[in-house]
C-alpha cells in the first residue's frame, strides 16, 4: 500500500490540514463532527500521523461535561475520527474534553494515533491484533475514501455548554494519503 507524495516531484508525503472551530462549533462537536480533510478519493485512504489541538477559551471556559469515571475516563472527549463514524473508529486521541475546554485559558494538547489502529503489514492493512485486512476489508470497514472529522463524545449529555463567542479551537492534522 504505498503513500502517495501528492504529485509534483519532491514534494513530501507528509500533508498539514488546519481548520479552525469556533464557538458555536466547539459546543456541537457531540453532535456535529467538523470535517479537517475531505475524503481522498475511491481507491485512498487517509493515514493521521497525528494533531495538534489549541483552544482559545480565555473568554469563558465549556460546561456540561459527562464525567470520566475508573471504567470510562474519556465520557466526554475530543478526537479525529474517519467519516465520523463512531468512537470506536477514531483514528487520533481521544483527549478528555474536562481537561481541554473546562478551563478559562488556552491550552494545547497533542493527539497520537490510536493504538489497535490500522497499520500496513506486508502490504496489507493490519490491526494491533495482527487480524490483516485486504483492499475488500478497508472498503466494508468504512475507511476507504473516508474524510477525517474532528468529533465530540458527551454520552447521553448532548453538546457542550458555555464558552464564549470569542473562543477558538485550532486542529492542526499531520496525516498521509494510502491507495
Amino acid at each position: 500500500m504505498p503513500i502517495s507524495n501528492g504529485g509534483g516531484g519532491g514534494s513530501s508525503p507528509v500533508r498539514q490540514a488546519t481548520v479552525t472551530l469556533t464557538d458555536g462549533q466547539i459546543k456541537a462537536l457531540p453532535s456535529t463532527p467538523v470535517e479537517i480533510v475531505a475524503a481522498p478519493g475511491v481507491g485512498q485512504f487517509l493515514v493521521p500521523l497525528g494533531a495538534w489541538l489549541i483552544i482559545d477559551a480565555t473568554a469563558g471556559a465549556y460546561t456540561n461535561f459527562n464525567a470520566p469515571s475508573g471504567t470510562n475516563p474519556y465520557a466526554s472527549s475530543v478526537y479525529l475520527a474517519w467519516d465520523a463514524l463512531n468512537f470506536f473508529n477514531d483514528a487520533l486521541g481521544p483527549a478528555q474534553a474536562t481537561g481541554l475546554l473546562s478551563h478559562a485559558e488556552r491550552r494545547v494538547t497533542y493527539l497520537s494515533p490510536v493504538s489497535g489502529n490500522m497499520q500496513e503489514v506486508g502490504g496489507d492493512l493490519a490491526d494491533s491484533s495482527g487480524l490483516v485486512y485486504g483492499d475488500p476489508a478497508i472498503a466494508a470497514l468504512g475507511y476507504d475514501n473516508a474524510s477525517l472529522s474532528v468529533v465530540g463524545q458527551n454520552n447521553a449529555l448532548g453538546d457542550f455548554t458555555g464558552g464564549n463567542p470569542a473562543n477558538t479551537l485550532k486542529v492542526s492534522l499531520f496525516y498521509a494519503v494510502a491507495e
